[in-house]
């Protein structure tokens, strides 16, 4: 778009003229701190908002007039500005004159029926441009801050009178292109002349930075380089509601009036000051510079009068900063790999182990129902009768995504089929309310339900106590067993193949020249980050790294290979990272199917609540003795452990570990601290 520009020169002209006079009488009335200035460049221009018709311009009815570009148009302001508080010489305030020119594109669409050659009609698509322009004269008050020797910010409230306007309206066929009017030409003319229905003043608000770059030695003639955004309070054209966003750039002079001895080398008394100048500078090597600078860091003046003339001995500290070379800061990072007799290789290498395996859980006696349901929930297995004849309670270990607690009803069934002379139990309290009650009811039903029609036992073997609870009671119901024979634990026999990743042995080797500040080894596989070790100050000799607690063999064999970085930062803040170390598992050889490399003994021993409590005669027999325990606790660690004279690993809490697997929510916290007590024989 192409600005209007209307004749201002004779306005121009006065304005200068009256600028000159303000500031020769502000020298000749020796004002001590008055700035005259006067700035002009180019405004981008853009339109906001959307209208369907400008008053007083012809067009269709149903069009949407929008914004379409942004336009550049010229600019020009003056003004003249005095610091009125003594107490705050960064503020002043003043006054200013401008010329404003503005250009606004609108477009919108229309589609309209035609007639085709053939006869038919055809909906073309008309193209309506709106072309305004217009010229601005402003008087704005504003406060200007010096916020840094070389910049300062204002904020102003012009006021904008518009002097000038045009437009124009053209259409033409954007769909077919190019399709003549009856007239034969390509584009029409639909309206054009003045705006109609500008505002007569139009507040607006401006917010500007300008620099302020000396252009003399006493700095009272300022090169000014300036940018500053405009935005009217209200619109230019009320029915239509214009508005406009302008951005202006642009540069300027300024001129500072300051009262100054008319001698500087004769003081107020008339006497000659005879200066002698003392320089010191310290030449400092910094390593948060860039570039050399000299920097002023103190004047220290000494006056010592002698007749008509003082002698001043100025003494002036310097400093010079010169960038710092960075210092020598190299980092490597080496790797092994440490086999299960704890030797040392440079190929990882998964160990693969034949395990006769023997595995003792305990089951609590209890089923968990959801806080609102009354029938068994879903994840208890529930078995068909015919199921149920055929089952062994080793399955409840075997079964595939399924934790063995879901089975409590199935062991307890079965074993009671199994052992006439036994009965059960089922004790369930209610939260203190008639409905709480009811439900609790329906709770101990439905278990003994699926236990008496599952596995054919008479009803009087399995007897309910509904008792009365509290508001906090939870929905479960308790298995009692007086015999210690239906709840006693579950241990199965496999043999399994078990693969282990090896133990990753890292040596950090970092040269610097200044003390390290921290130090990270990322383990990258592929965009993801699988393990991060840091610390701070100097780097360690070793860094140990067990693969199998981040990752499993099948997500290591898989995917991108793994990458180790070392990353140093010394005291300089200076940065180096090592190259990447690549960490490349070999795929397991497939074990001999005869042959057992290791038998294992693992019991679990469940540490919870004493109204839940398991036996722990029952789950270590003979009380056998045990190579480790491995103590996976909660928040609250407690450590009782039944046989001491083991040594114990103490895991992180919450760690993930196979006796939590396929648990639901509501069953999680029961197994939230638990110790896994193992027995270990190798064979050779």
């Amino acid at each position: 778009m192409r600005p209007l520009l209307h004749s201002h020169a004779s306005f121009i002209a006065v304005l200068l003229a009256a600028l000159v006079g303000l500031g020769s009488g502000v020298r000749a009335n020796a004002q001590d701190d008055v700035d005259v200035h006067a700035s002009g460049g180019a405004a981008l221009i853009a339109p906001l908002g959307s209208f369907n018709a400008l008053g007083g311009v012809p067009a269709p009815s149903g069009l949407m007039y929008s914004a379409d570009g942004l336009s550049v148009s010229p600019w020009f302001l003056a003004g003249i500005d005095a610091r009125f508080l003594r107490d705050l010489p960064a503020l002043r305030f003043g006054a200013r004159v401008g010329l404003q020119w503005y250009g606004l594109d609108y477009a919108a669409g229309e589609r309209v029926p035609i007639a085709t050659e053939d006869g038919g009609v055809y909906m073309a698509t008309l193209d309506h441009d709106l072309v305004l322009s217009f010229s601005t004269v402003g008087i704005e008050p504003y406060a200007r801050y010096q916020l840094e020797d070389w910049l300062a910010l204002d904020l102003g409230l012009p006021f904008q009178i518009p002097m000038g306007s045009d437009h124009t309206q053209t259409m033409r066929f954007a769909d077919p292109p190019g399709l003549p009017f009856l007239d034969g030409s390509t584009e029409v003319t639909t309206g054009q002349g003045v705006v109609p229905g500008l505002s007569a003043l139009v507040p607006s608000l401006s917010l500007g930075a300008e620099g302020t770059v000396p252009m003399n030695r006493t700095g009272s003639v300022q090169f000014t380089p300036r940018l500053s955004v405009i935005v009217p309070i209200t619109a230019w054209e009320t029915e239509a509601g214009l508005r406009t966003l302008s951005v202006n750039a642009g540069i300027g002079i300024r001129f500072q009036f300051r009262e100054r001895p008319e001698d500087p080398y004769i003081d107020e008394q008339g006497r000659y000051l005879d200066t002698t100048i003392v320089r010191d500078t310290v030449v400092i090597l910094s390593s948060r510079v860039v570039h050399d600078s000299l920097v002023l860091v103190s004047i220290l003046a000494e006056q010592y009068p002698n007749g008509d003339t003082v002698n001043v001995l100025v003494r002036e500290r310097y400093q010079r900063l010169i960038p710092k070379p960075p210092s020598v800061l190299k980092a490597s990072l080496s790797l092994a790999f440490e086999t299960e007799d704890g030797s040392l290789i440079d190929e990882a290498r998964v160990n693969v182990t034949t395990v006769e395996l023997t595995r003792t859980v305990p089951i609590l006696p209890v089923v968990v129902f959801d806080p609102e349901g009354t029938s068994l929930p879903e994840r208890y297995r529930q078995l068909t009768p015919a199921v149920a004849a055929r089952w062994k309670e080793p399955a409840a270990l075997r079964e595939q995504q399924t934790h063995w607690q879901y089975h409590v009803l199935n062991v307890v069934g079965s074993r009671m089929r199994a052992n006439a002379q036994t009965s059960l139990r089922l004790i369930s309290y209610d939260d203190g309310t008639a409905e709480g009650a009811i439900a609790n009811a329906r709770r101990t039903a439905a278990v003994q339900t699926y236990l008496l029609t599952t596995f054919g036992l008479p009803k009087s073997r399995v007897i309910i106590e509904n008792r009365r609870g509290q508001a906090s009671q939870q929905p479960w119901v308790f298995l009692a067993d007086d015999t210690r024979v239906l709840l006693k634990p579950l241990t199965v026999a496999d043999t399994v193949v078990e693969s282990r990743l090896p133990r990753v042995r890292m040596r950090p080797d970092v040269i610097s020249e200044s003390r390290l500040r921290s130090w990270v080894i990322a383990i990258r596989k592929g965009a993801d980050t699988v393990k991060q070790m840091r610390g701070e100050g100097s780097a360690p000799g070793i860094v140990m790294w067990d693969m199998n607690e981040d990752l499993t063999t099948e997500a290591t064999l898989t995917g991108p290979k793994m990458l180790a970085t070392l990353t140093v930062i010394d005291r300089e803040g200076t940065i180096q990272q090592s190259e990447p170390s690549r960490i490349s598992v070999q795929e397991p050889s497939r074990p001999a199917q005869s042959g057992i490399n290791e038998r294992r003994i693992e019991v679990l021993r469940w540490i919870g609540a004493d109204y839940l409590h398991t036996p722990d005669l029952e789950l270590f027999g003979l009380s056998p003795s045990f190579d480790r325990i491995d103590v996976y606790p909660s928040t609250s660690r407690r450590e009782d452990f039944f046989v001491v004279s083991a040594p114990a690993v103490v895991h992180p809490v919450s760690e993930p570990v196979w006796f939590r697997e396929h648990l639901h929510p509501a069953e999680q916290p029961l197994f939230d601290h638990a110790e896994v007590y193992i027995k270990r024989e190798r064979r050779p």
